[in-house]
């Protein structure tokens, strides 16, 4: 009997002890969250606020006393405090009976003005200003008004909408004339319902209709929109946990779904108010969500500027409309077997010269072309090489210089993005940002100057001041990381392996618990997001140190992200494998991956691996449980669009191709549901307007028609950004402690 009661103290005494080293985790996974991260990071980025007029800039500083104001005279790169911040906390303090402190002053600094004696600053919602020299505060009226982009540049006239119909007004006269006579509900002018407006359909009200119009620069035409939303599809969702309601409430969202014919439309009209007539422009856009691609009105009022992308994303046409009849004429084509990916192809206007640059994967890298913006002929090709230019960052038409942004150039990691310049005939390429790291950079307004932060994810952030030419000025800020250090924060390790095909080089990125045991096994879980159009493995200190990752990590697991064949910001052969194949999800090179570093690693217990994802990635994670259930054990999958048919058009449609074929059948999780083996966390908000709750719901039904065991959480009143979702955070962590570390999660755990 004692023998039976000493067993049974011994036990309960060691499950308090793992209940209790459990919590601990939970715990310190709690402190690596984001929020936990900004509390022990100080100084990690330097925006720049330029002041008019001057060289200089202030900008505003997170320190370890609180928040500091410093500025910076760019010529000599000297730097101060912007202002004696504790004789403004008693100012303030007097002035609003608040308890203003030196570096908690309790504003939103605005301005500094060219003076450098006046600062302009918000404070309870109203513009203020304080005078260094009197040490007075006053309200403070602001020289700009917010522009009201429907009057005519010589202020002369305006635009309203009325019944879904345009009036024209004559300010000065106040007399309207009624431009339009067939604007109707769903096709009127002017309106264009935001991508995630979320209407009531019990409350139901009409909108207020705001006309958009862009008017030419003499202010004698302009033009607007007409979108024919009578085929839209409706989107619906259900409110279940209404406040001060025990009823439900239905919801609905537009939206043009993939591969589908009926869909909405744009149609351009110019509108010549002299001689009151208006012409329809001779193309009609598929409106998607990517339709931001509006016309620009050029110099001489007489004609518009346009790229217009077809439906399918296999061709854009670069547009000349004429602005007295709405022709198009087509200057130049861009033409793919696959697509021409909208986040690279851009097209640049320049001002004063009749020429355009633009950026295309034409030669399989991402390049920037010169083109005859009259005659749509080639001039040149500005850059070449095997490397992609992510943007044009600025173009100096004086000095016929181009800024650029890029990747792949110089042989480092090639998701690095650096900064370059370079003549508009392709001479004088130039390194701007030479430090190994990731770097983004703001000019100055008279582009003689750039502020440079730059990190990698085991790299702590630092600031530089450079002059346009790359020549270092100063040092601006270094981050002060010492109290995460001191935590124990591990930085991520990156690295090298080789893809499924054993050839291609691929990279990944692992993060491990602070309180690392290389003399442990520790399970494996692959943070996925194989969507096309990025990539999932953070580049950046902070990218890094304040991602899911880590407090993942911190329960007991190695993290691992993966950029397989088909992510971007590589060649474009690389990119296409994910054309017309997102089923395949990378789960290949990911495995191949995560194979690579066990072998490499004995840590990690491969024979344990669990995955999650949101989004496309909430996708991936299902598609890789169904296809790859031998290595896959435990998913979590979030908001995933599980039949690409079921989502917003332009997405689908761009990497999977338009019209729908067969492969959208086969790509469908919905077809591959009954392959489900190991332990599955379905989650979705119930108020999801950007993939609709019913593709999860869709999934369910499967699993179920199968007999399959799975979970499901609904979380209420939530979108599509779970990530952002504290009780989702719990959820995926009491997953794979339980599933996949064998652990009781502690009960009833609040991530505050």
């Amino acid at each position: 009997m004692k023998k039976n009661l000493i067993a049974l103290i011994i036990i309960a005494s060691l499950s308090n002890l793992f209940a209790q080293s459990i919590l601990d985790d939970y715990k310190r996974a709690e402190s690596y969250l984001a929020e936990g991260i900004s509390k022990v990071t100080f100084k990690t980025d330097v925006n720049p606020n330029w002041i008019k007029n001057s060289s200089s800039f202030w900008y505003k500083l997170k320190t370890r006393n609180g928040t500091e104001y410093k500025i910076v005279d760019a010529e000599s790169g000297k730097k101060r405090s912007a202002f004696n911040q504790k004789k403004l906390a008693k100012v303030i303090s007097e002035k609003f009976d608040t308890n203003s402190t030196e570096y908690n002053l309790g504003i939103e600094l605005k301005e500094i003005k060219s003076d450098l004696n006046t600062i302009v600053f918000k404070y309870n919602s109203k513009l203020w200003s304080f005078e260094k020299e009197t040490k007075k505060i006053k309200e403070f009226v602001s020289e700009k008004s917010a522009k009201n982009t429907n009057v005519s540049p010589d202020g002369k006239w305006e635009v309203v909408s009325k019944e879904y119909n345009l009036f024209l007004v004559d300010l000065p006269e106040k007399d309207t004339t009624q431009l339009t006579f067939d604007g109707v509900e769903n096709y009127d002018y002017g309106y264009w319902p935001s991508w995630y407006a979320i209407t009531n359909a019990v409350k139901e009200k009409s909108e207020k209709r705001t006309a958009n119009v862009t008017w030419s620069p003499d202010s004698k035409k302009f033009y607007t929109y007409r979108v024919d939303r009578k085929n839209v599809t409706k989107l619906w969702m259900l409110k279940s946990a209404v406040e001060n309601s025990f009823q439900a409430e239905p919801y609905y969202y537009e939206r043009s779904l993939a591969g589908f014919d009926k869909t909405t439309n744009v149609e351009y009209v110019i509108f010549d108010i002299e001689k009151n007539k208006n012409y329809k422009i001779d193309k009609k856009p598929f409106a998607s969500f990517l339709s931001w691609n509006s016309p620009k009105w050029k110099d001489d009022s007489k004609s518009l500027n346009w790229f217009y992308t077809h439906r399918g994303h296999n061709l854009v046409e670069v547009l000349s409309i004429n602005a007295e009849t709405g022709k198009c004429k087509t200057l130049i084509k861009e033409t793919s077997d696959t697509y021409v990916d909208p986040a690279l192809f851009k097209v640049h206007y320049l001002k004063n010269q009749n020429q355009l640059l633009l950026t295309s994967e034409r030669d399989d890298w991402n390049h920037i072309y010169r083109y005859n913006l009259e005659t749509g002929e080639l001039i040149n090709q500005v850059t070449k090489g095997n490397f992609v230019v992510i943007e044009v960052t600025d173009i100096n038409e004086e000095t016929e210089e181009i800024i650029f942004r890029a990747v792949g150039r110089d042989g480092q990691d090639p998701y690095l993005r650096f900064y370059y310049s370079v003549k508009f005939d392709g001479s004088k390429l130039k390194l701007l940002t030479p430090e190994n790291a990731y770097h983004y950079i703001q000019l100055s307004p008279d582009k003689n100057y750039f502020v440079d932060n730059f990190s990698r994810v085991d790299k702590k952030p630092e600031s530089v001041l450079r002059k346009v030419n790359g020549e270092l000025v100063c040092k601006l800020e270094e981050s002060d990381i010492t109290d995460l250090v001191a935590r124990g924060y591990r930085f991520p390790q990156t690295h090298k392996v080789k893809a499924r095909d054993g050839k291609t080089d691929i990279y990944c990125c692992m993060f491990v618990p602070s309180n690392f045991d290389p003399a442990k096994k520790y399970p494996v879980i692959d943070a996925t997001y194989s969507g096309p159009h990025r990539i999932w493995s953070p580049k950046t200190f902070m990218s890094a140190a304040r991602n899911h990752m880590q407090p993942i990590a911190e329960l007991g697991f190695i993290v691992v992200t993966v950029d397989g064949l088909g992510t971007a910001f590589r060649n474009k052969k690389f990119h296409e494998f994910s054309y017309q194949n997102l089923g395949d999800n990378g789960s290949p090179d990911h495995i191949a991956a995560i194979k690579q570093l066990a072998e490499k690693y004995s840590f990690m217990d491969i024979s344990k691996v669990g995955i999650y994802g949101q989004s496309a990635g909430g996708y991936d994670a299902a598609r890789a449980m169904f296809m790859y259930p031998e290595f896959y054990k435990v998913g979590v999958s979030a908001s995933g669009n599980h039949d690409l048919r079921m989502s917003k058009a332009w997405w689908p449609e761009l990497w999977m191709g338009y019209p729908a074929g067969k492969h959208y059948d086969e790509q469908s999780n919905l077809n591959h549901a009954h392959k489900l083996e190991g332990k599955l966390l379905l989650i979705t908000g119930d108020m999801d307007n950007n993939v609709n709750p019913a593709s999860t719901i869709k999934l369910v039904d499967e699993l179920m028609k199968h007999g399959k065991d799975f979970d499901l959480m609904i979380l209420t009143n939530w979108d599509h950004a779970v990530w952002n979702n504290k009780y989702y955070y719990k959820l995926r962590w009491n997953y794979f402690v339980e599933h996949l570390l064998g652990k009781t999660p502690p009960r009833n755990y609040v991530i505050k």
